[in-house]
């Protein structure tokens, strides 16, 4: 991922030692959008706004590469994914994708990767 999106993957460091990461990229099919492919923060670090500094940083990039909205798809189970994104003014536009399923009390976009890999699909407007 870094040879070919080097300019949208970043880390977050405490004391030198990676506490977190975040990469995403320019959708190829809409140039208005930018995916947001993973985030991470150590389990001991969350809790302390990193996840929420590279969604700032990812973010600014994508409004440099002249995008509009940041998507990103999560798993219905991961709830702490879930309230990082709902924290961070991203919401479940699921509906829009196509047929939606129920899931832990979420909606989310029925066989969206593959049969029986449901996910939610969150989007943000980018200023």
């Amino acid at each position: 991922m870094l040879r070919y999106f080097g300019n949208s993957c970043f880390v977050a460091k405490f004391n030198d030692k990676i506490v977190g990461f975040v990469m995403g990229f320019k959708s190829q099919v809409d140039k208005n959008k930018f995916f947001l492919w993973q985030i991470g923060v150590l389990s001991h670090y969350r809790g302390k706004e990193i996840g929420k500094k590279l969604l700032i940083k990812l973010e600014k990039t994508a409004v440099e590469f002249s995008c509009k909205k940041i998507e990103v798809t999560v798993d219905p189970e991961n709830i702490v994914s879930q309230k990082l994104f709902n924290k961070n003014g991203y919401l479940n536009v699921s509906f829009k994708e196509g047929e939606i399923i129920e899931i832990m009390g979420n909606g989310a976009v029925k066989d969206y990767y593959k049969a029986d890999r449901h996910f939610i699909l969150f989007q943000k407007e980018l200023n």
